[in-house]
């Protein structure tokens, strides 16, 4: 008996809300009352050749590849390389660069309407589209630059192969992508985040061996973009007693809020548990730093716990006094860290994503 083979399209900002799970995660695909996903944890493809060959881009993609393998669902994508021919349909998961296909990256695939499973998944990148591997941030969209940052691209359709579709409801990697990324020490990382693992593990189910993982996030939801995309600006400072956003000293390339010495003012961030344990209960802390470096040789403000669980991220502020002794004209930056001093064992980037800022210039 012949089995149907159903073709989709995902495309990064150019393609249509799935409905499911209510303020999560939603499938990519439904199909008799069960969600889409591959018949076996692990989604194999293969990169092109021309388009990935040895050197920084390759490195870009692998390094989205293992953030995927090292979150903590049963779900994994290996990769390998240096494919000769790639095409649509030709019943291979495949990478590649493209062109005119009206997006700046493209999800194709199949699945099977018997059992439900995938067939085949290819992804496409727009090779017009100024991208860029670098971790530098301020080269970067987000943080002012002039590239959009290609692994928070990546991370994105690699959500689509796992099964993941456009989310609006919650700050996530399955909404815009470029602005779901993790800055701290003048870098910036993609990541998968607390709603597309929770999603993974939702369809996959929970791997034994998986550790935890923290994040603190300078970017929250904002609303809905068309086709169902969560919308992200950058998370903001405001004054305690008023519940006020506080005036900006400078705008680009990132927000510097004006603040006065002595006043309580309120720190507005994300906090994400990745990990393998829900809720997780960790110690956090409130920084001030001369830089925009966060770190534990920066001056504590406050301490408090942030008990997470693995849903939804959680948007918080928290109330930090000024210190009267800074002087008129300073640039300081507040910010926070969770799971400091470390208490638990982390999965990737040696918990480089635990910390992050806001800037401020004192009256």
């Amino acid at each position: 008996m012949r089995l149907n083979r159903i073709f989709y399209l995902f495309a990064v900002l150019a393609g249509f809300f799935v409905s499911g799970q209510s303020f999560a995660w939603v499938p990519i695909a439904t199909c008799n009352g069960q969600n889409v996903k591959w018949s076996s944890s692990n989604a194999s493809m293969s990169a092109s050749g021309v388009g990935f060959p040895v050197g920084d881009w390759r490195n870009a993609l692998s390094e989205t590849v293992s953030k995927w393998y090292n979150q903590p669902s049963n779900f994994s994508i290996s990769m390998s390389w240096d494919d000769a021919s790639v095409g649509l349909g030709n019943g291979q998961n495949e990478v590649w660069w493209s062109s005119n296909f009206g997006a700046p990256a493209i999800t194709n695939f199949w699945y099977n309407t018997q059992t439900c499973t995938f067939t085949e998944a290819d992804v496409r990148f727009d090779n017009t589209v100024a991208y860029h591997f670098t971790h530098t941030a301020s080269s970067l969209w987000p943080y002012g630059g002039g590239s959009r940052p290609f692994q928070t691209t990546a991370m994105h359709e690699l959500g689509h192969v796992a099964g993941l579709g456009h989310e609006g409801d919650v700050y996530n990697i399955m909404g815009e992508d470029w602005t779901h990324i993790h800055a701290n020490c003048g870098l910036a990382y993609a990541y998968p985040g607390e709603d597309a693992v929770s999603g993974v593990v939702a369809l996959y189910g929970a791997w034994a061996g998986a550790l935890e993982e923290l994040g603190v996030a300078n970017w929250r939801r904002t609303g809905v973009l068309g086709g169902g995309y969560s919308d992200h600006s950058r998370t903001r400072l405001f004054d305690a007693a008023t519940g006020a956003e506080l005036p900006l000293w400078s705008s680009f390339p990132e927000p510097v809020y004006r603040v006065n010495a002595g006043q309580s003012v309120r720190l507005e961030l994300t906090y994400e548990n990745m990990g393998k344990t829900t809720p997780l209960l960790a110690d956090a802390r409130v920084y001030l730093s001369t830089n925009n470096c966060i770190t534990s040789l920066d001056t504590v403000m406050e301490n408090f716990w942030v008990s997470q669980s693995r849903d939804v991220p959680f948007l918080t502020t928290r109330t930090i006094t000024i210190p009267t002794t800074l002087a008129s004209g300073s640039l300081r930056w507040l910010g926070a860290s969770i799971d400091d001093p470390a208490a638990h064992s982390e999965s990737y980037d040696n918990d480089y994503e635990n910390a992050s800022y806001i800037g401020i210039r004192v009256n």
